[in-house]
């Protein structure tokens, strides 16, 4: 299973999504997130997007000049509402395919219930990604997640000598810890 079918099989996931307004400027198109901050919305080419069409999302593929393209062609106007799922960056998405279903749920639980979201990711140093390679890896990786309110800290400790075992301390900015432990 590739990471966006594991990440469907999670509870939804707060800011999952860029959300905004596409606008047509000097020639391009740009969109408009929630914290009014432009994008091209050519950065996102080659990615599903769904289009608010009466009340509702609707999905579509392609982008090409003005023209939306699904299972339906839709030609986008200046200020519609335009949601495209958050990328994750390279990285981390590897550490996350290293965690097994089990862990992983449990770890996007846990975020989740410090009001965080695996979206939320701005930093991961993935030693375990050098590791994959040799036997019996053993080692810490850092995560740092940021959810607009507070600064999340993640030490992942992680060893795959004979039976795997993950342990995630996790450090909010205000003081609170939490430990989550798999074997």
């Amino acid at each position: 299973m590739n990471i966006s079918e594991r990440l469907n099989q999670l509870p939804p996931q707060d800011r999952a999504h860029i959300i905004g307004t596409i606008e047509y400027i000097q020639e391009q198109w740009v969109l408009f997130d929630e914290h009014d901050e432009p994008n091209d919305f050519m950065e996102f080419s080659g990615q599903p997007f769904d289009i608010w069409i009466h009340s509702n999302w609707v999905p579509f593929h392609e982008f090409d000049e003005g023209m939306a393209y699904g299972k339906t062609t839709y030609t986008i106007k200046n200020g519609d509402k335009v949601r495209i799922s958050k990328p994750l960056p390279f990285v981390y998405q590897e550490w996350l395919n290293e965690l097994t279903d089990d862990t992983l749920e449990k770890f996007a639980r846990t975020l989740n219930d410090t009001g965080y979201s695996i979206y939320d990711c701005i930093y991961c140093h993935n030693f375990l990604f050098f590791q994959i390679a040799k036997k019996g890896a053993k080692g810490v990786n850092f995560l740092m997640f940021d959810n607009d309110d507070q600064v999340c800290n993640i030490q992942h400790f992680f060893e795959r000598i004979g039976k795997q075992s993950d342990r995630f301390e996790i450090t909010l900015n205000n003081g609170n810890r939490k430990l989550l432990t798999t074997l």
